[in-house]
């Protein structure tokens, strides 16, 4: 193994949880793939999991459904009833999670506590934000493992916005322009605290505000990761 590749764990318990987190269209499927097999290819075993978790668990299925918008908008729920939900779908999911940590050295996810935070407190007052997003954290958190690093893709609301509306179809909070809006700020308020363990900020846009390469952004991904994998 190069001298420069993180060295496998051997005890499985001992696996590292690494969350990738962002808006919609900063790449996070993209990153967290290229992520994990970066690690594999590094002799690490890695797996990747997504949520919500849309086919499997009865909280994904009913999420799909709010997406869809069969509950109305965004705020016909209140946010602590949303985030309920989401939380649901992870519960649901600790199984999953601990089975994966166990048979893996490195387990890493797309959304996770974060991403409840966010999309949940996106539209309320600043002063009520960081009051929500720490009860977020302190719910989930008492049942799920808490992650060695959650690394926040950052790119910039219009940016966000575009990729979103280049789909097909919308969902319910992909199609609220407040909502978008306000997603970066929110995450890097998270990242700012900290919340719910170490947090590292990866650029998506370039400084002329056009998109960083898949490679160069992976690149960063990496160099923040690996460091997590050769602690312990």
């Amino acid at each position: 193994m190069p001298a420069s590749s993180p060295p496998r764990h051997t005890k499985p318990n001992h696996a590292k949880l690494i969350v990738i987190e962002g808006g919609d269209g900063a790449g996070k499927q993209t990153q967290s793939q290229a992520l994990v097999a970066r690690l594999q290819a590094a002799g690490l075993r890695a797996q990747r999991i997504a949520f919500p978790q849309y086919e499997t668990n009865i909280a994904g299925g009913i999420i799909a459904r709010v997406l869809r918008g069969e509950f109305g908008s965004v705020g016909a729920l209140a946010p602590e009833l949303r985030m309920l939900m989401f939380a649901a779908d992870r519960f649901e999911s600790l199984p999953l999670i601990q089975q994966t940590m166990q048979a893996q050295d490195v387990v890493v996810i797309d959304r996770y506590v974060g991403s409840n935070a966010v999309y949940q407190g996106a539209l309320l007052p600043d002063r009520d934000f960081e009051p929500f997003a720490r009860m977020v954290y302190d719910f989930e958190l008492k049942v799920l493992p808490r992650p060695d690093l959650t690394i926040f893709l950052n790119a910039t609301p219009e940016a966000s916005r575009s990729m979103a509306e280049a789909r097909a179809e919308l969902d319910a909070y992909e199609a609220n322009r407040d909502l978008q809006a306000a997603v970066a700020g929110r995450y890097s308020r998270l990242a700012e605290w900290q919340l719910g363990g170490p947090w590292a900020q990866v650029e998506v846009m370039a400084e002329t505000g056009a998109y960083r390469s898949i490679e160069v952004i992976a690149g960063d991904v990496w160099q923040v990761a690996k460091g997590v994998c050769q602690r312990g």
